[in-house]
């Protein structure tokens, strides 16, 4: 989990939680944070095609 935790981190996601359910990992976001990484991401996004 501290590896996964760590990857977030240095990818710069916001999460609530991470777990494992059943065998599988949960990651937890709150649809405020999803949106806002979204909106950088896309604005980045942007500004390296017009660069080109």
């Amino acid at each position: 989990m501290k590896l996964i935790k760590a990857i977030l981190r240095q990818n710069e996601i916001k999460h609530t939680h991470v777990k494992v359910v059943d065998g599988l990992l949960i990651i937890g976001f709150r649809h405020d944070m999803l949106k806002q990484q979204d909106q950088h991401h896309h604005h980045r996004h942007h500004e390296h095609h017009r660069e080109q």
